[in-house]
């Protein structure tokens, strides 16, 4: 399937800030049409208004993610309003940082609900449009602590990224006759709000000690990524993890 770059459109979840804001600039850069999706209606509004004013045709829709039939609904309404979606980019998740012991039942539910049924929700609900438009491309967000297991990460969090690895492998298998691509990228320690929310300084430090290039990567890096397993000249790629993590991939 191939489609010209000022006709492409790209939905991104979790389009509000870090990861997902960065690749929703790259993607704008690259020609696609976007489509925003995240729970916080006022920083989307942002990045919204932020591509409009580079003449980047933007629509938005506030949802929780977690909620499987709001994200197939709007997909639908983006489907409908664009024509079609080339790419998903599946960006938006929680961090958990309990311990098994620790890790209460709501946290559980809430952490599975929305990484892993949220993905399992979104890649369901774009499949049909994909099927129907002849093919298109998934890039899902894993993390680096899907493998190794994760020395900070909380027993929920490293549970429902190394499920998305699984999510991924099945269905590019089951959609590669029908032209969809399925990978994810499983970044390391990125510097977003997110690990400086829950870890302190000093556990950001002692974690970065066992990576080798000693920091940690941008948003921007990983939308590079994203952008790369998106795109034509990652054709012939499909049910893939590439992981951004300076050289912390191994167990």
């Amino acid at each position: 399937m191939t489609t010209t770059a000022a006709r492409r459109v790209a939905m991104v979840t979790g389009a509000a800030r870090g990861i997902g804001r960065a690749t929703a600039r790259l993607l704008a850069h690259k020609g696609y049409q976007l489509a925003l999706v995240d729970r916080d209606a006022a920083a989307l509004d942002g990045v919204a208004e932020e591509l409009r004013g580079n003449a980047v045709r933007t629509e938005v829709w506030v949802v929780d993610i977690a909620s499987p039939p709001d994200v197939e609904l709007a997909i639908q309404a983006a489907a409908g309003s664009f024509g079609r979606i080339d790419l998903l980019v599946h960006a938006a998740g929680i961090m958990s940082v309990a311990s098994v012991e620790d890790c209460l039942p709501d946290e559980w539910q809430r952490v599975l609900a929305v990484n892993l049924t949220g993905t399992f929700a979104a890649c369901r609900s774009v499949i049909p449009v994909m099927k129907a438009q002849g093919g298109g491309a998934i890039v899902t967000l894993s993390s680096q602590a899907a493998r190794s297991g994760g020395t900070i990460a909380g027993i929920a969090y490293v549970a429902t990224k190394a499920g998305i690895l699984g999510m991924v492998r099945q269905m590019a298998y089951q959609l590669a006759s029908a032209g969809i691509r399925v990978n994810a990228v499983a970044p390391g320690m990125v510097d977003t709000d997110m690990p400086r929310t829950h870890f302190s300084s000093d556990t950001i430090e002692q974690a970065l000690s066992t990576v080798p290039v000693h920091r940690m990567a941008s948003p921007e890096e990983v939308a590079e990524a994203i952008a790369f397993l998106g795109s034509d000249a990652a054709s012939y790629i499909t049910g893939e993890t590439l992981y951004v993590s300076g050289g912390r991939s191994g167990d």
